[in-house]
């Protein structure tokens, strides 16, 4: 499976994306031929019960910073119950977060909960992403457009 991929992949880099400037966007080629489809997770009955607690959370949250008319975002990681990610300490320490919308990703109801009474502002990335899923369709598509758009989407970002 991962050898036809890689083979397709390489033929339609040769065929259509030559140029330089898809370079940015090769790893989400790969992995559209790789997985041909955007797969769903499985129903969860405990994992709705949390990321309803959390969207719960979340929305409390945004119409607080409503009020207080935060606009600006801060998005990081806490994967373990120290609170903390080494990749976003040292923005996190120079930026105020009572003063930014803190958008966690975030796993486990408990750590969850922690992290919402320990920073302020916080709004649970992975429980708006679980619920936005029941609203999208899952379309089929050309792999060669979705490619396109994505990687009109990642050459904006640069």
């Amino acid at each position: 499976m991962f050898s036809s991929a890689l083979l397709n992949y390489n033929k339609l880099r040769q065929k259509y994306y030559l140029k330089n400037t898809f370079d940015i966007s090769s790893f989400e080629l790969f992995e559209l031929i790789l997985t041909k489809k955007i797969n769903k997770p499985k129903f969860n009955f405990f994992e709705l019960i949390r990321n309803l607690i959390c969207l719960i959370l979340s929305v409390f949250t945004i119409v607080k910073c409503k009020f207080l008319k935060l606009e600006n975002g801060n998005y990081f990681i806490i994967f373990n119950e120290s609170l903390s990610d080494p990749r976003s300490n040292k923005i996190n320490s120079i930026i105020k977060l009572d003063e930014h919308i803190n958008i966690i990703k975030t796993s486990g109801l408990r750590l969850s909960l922690l992290i919402f009474f320990k920073f302020p502002n916080v709004i649970f990335h992975e429980s708006i992403v679980y619920f936005s899923r029941f609203f999208i369709k899952e379309v089929n598509f050309k792999l060669k457009e979705k490619f396109e758009n994505i990687h009109k989407c990642k050459s904006r970002q640069c």
